[in-house]
């Protein structure tokens, strides 16, 4: 009897240890998370990569997996409250999944921005959008314990390019040149009968006065 007693007691000891092991675990996590962006294709556009609730990290190891055939791998630098701590990223950028790795002595508490990723959405990209994740091989503070990570994918959304039409200018057609040709025509024998018929009745009139005189 005593040793069940024993027993239980040490099965509900352990159960205790690992539920606040868990909850110290889940209170103690900090978040990394994608930033959502738009751009064009052939454009260059900016993910920022996060960090909240955050306990403290003095080591970090994120790895970047993306969809090629859509984006391109520009740049990858450490940025915002991670500018004090080492980096490190692949030897090349074509590398996919690209690695990434944050090095301090001491804890980094601050939220905000650790690295700045630039792509470039490919001319040949097909889907409106495409997806960017995170993988984390560890997350640790400055005594070694590993606190883990949670991690927030980022979207990047293709705008499709909209041509505006080019107005054209109205060319005269052959249709055209010929009415005004014709117009033309009409005004210049205007201009040179109008003349020739005042100067006859003029003529008649002054024919017609002599006739009355004379008789």
């Amino acid at each position: 009897m005593k040793k069940r007693m024993l027993l239980l007691c040490l099965l509900i000891a352990i159960l205790f240890v690992i539920w606040g092991s868990s909850f110290a675990f889940a209170q103690g996590t900090p978040v990394f998370s994608l930033s959502n962006v738009s751009g064009e294709s052939g454009e260059i556009v900016t993910v920022n990569i996060s960090v909240t609730d955050n306990p403290g990290f003095s080591a970090l190891k994120l790895k970047l997996k993306y969809d090629k055939a859509v984006l391109r791998l520009v740049s990858a630098e450490k940025s915002g409250i991670a500018q004090g701590m080492s980096f490190t990223g692949s030897n090349s950028k074509d590398e996919n999944p690209y690695v990434m790795v944050w090095g301090s002595a001491s804890n980094v508490s601050d939220e905000g921005v650790i690295a700045v990723i630039s792509f470039e959405i490919l001319s040949s990209a097909v889907d409106s959008y495409t997806m960017v994740e995170l993988e984390c091989d560890f997350c640790s503070n400055e005594e070694g314990q590993n606190i883990g990570a949670k991690l927030i994918s980022g979207k990047i959304t293709r705008n499709e390019s909209v041509v505006a039409a080019t107005p054209t200018a109205s060319i005269p057609s052959d249709e055209n040149d010929e009415n005004l040709s014709e117009c033309e025509v009409t005004y210049w024998w205007l201009l040179i009968f109008i003349p020739i018929f005042i100067m006859a009745i003029v003529v008649i009139t002054i024919v017609h006065k002599r006739r009355k005189m004379s008789s």
